[in-house]
């Protein structure tokens, strides 16, 4: 067993590197969804939002800018201060100990994967929030009634088909989704995201965009098949192609009342179709 203390702070400082290099990749990618895009989409757009929404959406923007952008420049200057402390220790550690790079690198190796591997798999299972339910859903031996007498008996529902890639899914969580369900807070309504993948990197993207867009609700993650076939199931559709954002309402019995519903940004229509389901079962 090596203990050399240069050894393992070199290691270590190593380790952390490409952990800070993903979360500066997601910065960035965040930054041009959240303030490139949006400010795009809002130019573009203005007609359709009203001044007080327009302030509220400036606001979300330039708070976005200045997190992502203080998040972005420290990291990278914390990624090529551990770069240089890698080096300088392994450097002290090679002299004093008469050793080599090709030595030591199984413990380098190992420890580098075992980062990645922790900050790959391990740290997005860690759902904190205790509103968010990640649940199982077997499209070969279960249909959607049986999934819906399972978990939301007696509650509408308001079913959300959205991808990790998808710019209007994400417009949705950031500015409307939050709305809704203070409106429905206490009532008979579930809220259900449905999305997919065939990829690990895809079911991680899943997992983060839940916690960071606070996705309180009940989420299920399918592969490409599946998905594409429960939503045939719930919309209607007889073809291969899907398009997201898309929203589907059931009544507090489980029966999909409509299939095309509105986005969370239609409030004033999907209000009302909402509280039709509700005050239909309650006669």
């Amino acid at each position: 067993m090596i203990t050399s203390k240069n050894l393992w702070i070199g290691t270590l400082s190593l380790a952390i590197i490409p952990v800070l290099i993903i979360d500066i990749g997601h910065h960035y990618v965040d930054w041009t969804k959240d303030v490139h895009n949006e400010m795009i989409h809002l130019a573009y757009n203005q007609g359709a939002f009203s001044n007080y929404e327009k302030a509220n959406i400036l606001d979300h923007i330039f708070e976005q800018n200045q997190s992502l952008g203080v998040q972005l420049i420290l990291k990278s200057v914390m990624a090529v201060g551990l770069l240089f402390s890698c080096i300088y220790f392994l450097r002290r550690y090679i002299k004093q100990q008469n050793a080599t790079v090709l030595k030591s690198s199984p413990i380098l190796v190992a420890v580098v994967v075992l980062f990645l591997c922790v900050k790959v798999f391990v740290m997005p299972r860690m759902m904190f929030n205790p509103n968010v339910h990640l649940l199982d859903y077997d499209p070969k031996n279960q249909n959607f009634q049986n999934f819906y007498n399972a978990n939301f008996k007696g509650k509408a529902v308001y079913v959300d088909f959205w991808g990790t890639t998808c710019g209007p899914c994400v417009y949705e969580f950031q500015h409307f989704t939050g709305k809704l369900k203070k409106r429905y807070a206490g009532k008979d309504v579930e809220f259900l995201y449905i999305c997919s993948g065939n990829e690990v990197r895809h079911k991680y993207m899943w997992r983060e965009q839940i916690k960071k867009y606070k996705l309180e609700g009940n989420h299920i993650f399918l592969n490409n098949e599946e998905y594409i076939k429960l939503y045939n199931q719930l919309t209607g559709n007889k073809s291969d192609n899907t398009l997201i954002p898309w929203y589907v309402i059931t009544d507090k019995a489980g029966k999909v009342t409509d299939k095309n519903a509105p986005r969370p940004s239609d409030k004033d229509k999907l209000f009302t179709l909402i509280d039709r389901n509700l005050l239909a079962a309650n006669k």
